[in-house]
């Protein structure tokens, strides 16, 4: 009797059926390699603002510029600081660039900015400025535009050079606030009373 029920059971374990367990695997499979994660991080290099008490040890004959670009929901604008130029020389580098449709003018923007590295070519710093409401593709593709530009092509490949490869990311300026002037006291209506 024992015999027999231990041949029953070894028959049982041998009719086990994986078919629907492969089955399930080659499913699965193709799933899982599809949900993973075959792409690449692209890294924006930036710095920081600081404060740097010793002078520059960049010869003084060379007039470095560092742009400042304000991103704001439907325009940029792109404006200098230098300590060695005169205001209305800065003034000649500032523009305002309006959106072209629902994108920014990235292609307006580099050119200002080849003109400018034409005039200064020692200059490699960007201060970006972004609003709150500016969303991260546009802000990324901005600081691609600003970083490098396309000047040929060598054996099938792009060949670039630097624009502004130096971005610094600050709080765009908060506006003044306007303050009322304050009001001068009225005049009495009559003689002798007072106000």
């Amino acid at each position: 009797m024992f015999d027999r029920w231990q041949e029953a059971r070894a028959d049982r374990a041998k009719e086990l059926d994986l078919i629907p367990v492969m089955n399930l695997m080659v499913t699965l499979i193709p799933f899982l390699m599809l949900g993973a994660a075959f792409y690449h991080l692209g890294v924006v290099p930036i710095s920081l603002p600081t404060r740097v008490e010793q002078p520059s040890m960049k010869p003084e004959s060379d007039v470095v510029v560092t742009m400042q670009l304000l991103i704001e929901r439907h325009q940029m604008t792109l404006s200098a600081s230098s300590a060695q130029l005169e205001p209305a020389d800065l003034l000649t580098l500032k523009s305002v660039l309006p959106n072209t449709g629902d994108a920014y003018d990235i292609a307006g923007l580099r050119e200002r900015l080849v003109a400018v590295k034409g005039r200064y070519p020692k200059s490699d710093t960007i201060v970006v400025f972004p609003d709150d409401m500016v969303r991260y593709q546009p802000l990324v593709e901005i600081l691609d535009g600003t970083r490098e530009r396309k000047v040929g092509e060598r054996d099938g490949e792009d060949v670039r050079e630097p624009l502004f490869p130096v971005t610094v990311f600050s709080r765009p300026p908060v506006p003044e606030p306007d303050v009322p002037e304050p009001d001068a006291p009225e005049a009495p209506d009559e003689p002798g009373a007072t106000p």
